[in-house]
């Protein structure tokens, strides 16, 4: 049986680059109100580029999903997502981006795409969104403009919406954000893999993510949060 010191390694160091720094300023030791980000935004060169595409190529022959979690640090540029979604889709790997509205039009062919509401409206270039129907709306409009399968706008205390469903928000006390948005994600994009399109995959979502908001700090479900979850028919 294969361990992590067995496989080949798939760390690419840049010694241009800092490494991104982000601090974290609480109010009453649990309630995030501001974050610092110490980091450079400047495009990979080329050479890293070529790295980063080469181990993702490699990778997808034991991948079922590919997730871009793109922030527009500079790291995924356009023709470096559209390599790997031109390798990635014709062997039925799910393809899913938490992209921004300036990278948006990269992910074209990608399964879903995500933005939250501040994005969805800077995106569509519409004056806001207030209502649930609005961001099914702007979700149409946006999945045609990019040429993916579905988008998904998240909506915070509003839940979350695609072109097709409208999940409502899974109400909690919110101590700090940090995470939801890639616990969100994430849980999509595995249930996109096992169980397709369906509103469940929305509504798991929208519990892990209620999980995470609920503890200070970067946190992710964890195994009694998911238990709690599925006791209550939602896995």
């Amino acid at each position: 049986r294969s361990t992590l010191a067995d496989q080949p390694s798939t760390l690419i160091v840049d010694p241009t680059r800092p490494t991104t720094r982000k601090t974290r300023i609480l109010a009453d030791s649990a309630h995030q109100v501001l974050r610092i980000d110490d980091e450079s935004t400047e495009s990979v060169n080329a050479a890293i580029e070529s790295q980063l595409l080469q181990v993702a190529l490699e990778l997808l022959d034991d991948a079922d999903i590919v997730l871009f979690s793109d922030y527009v640090k500079g790291v995924l540029v356009p023709g470096m997502i559209q390599s790997i979604l031109a390798a990635a889709r014709p062997k039925g790997i799910v393809c899913v981006a938490n992209a921004k509205p300036a990278s948006r039009l990269a992910y074209r062919g990608a399964n879903l795409v995500s933005l939250n509401r501040p994005e969805a409206v800077q995106a569509a270039g519409v004056a806001r969104i207030d209502t649930a129907d609005q961001a099914v709306r702007v979700a149409a409009t946006l999945k045609e403009e990019m040429g993916v399968d579905h988008v998904l706008v998240t909506l915070n205390d509003d839940g979350m919406v695609t072109e097709r469903h409208q999940i409502s928000p899974v109400r909690v006390e919110v101590f700090d954000t940090a995470g939801a948005g890639d616990t969100t994600i994430a849980t999509v994009a595995l249930g996109l893999a096992v169980a397709g399109d369906s509103p469940e995959v929305f509504s798991l979502a929208a519990e892990t993510a209620a999980s995470v908001v609920r503890k200070v700090g970067v946190a992710v479900p964890s195994p009694e949060d998911i238990a709690i979850i599925s006791a209550r028919g939602i896995l």
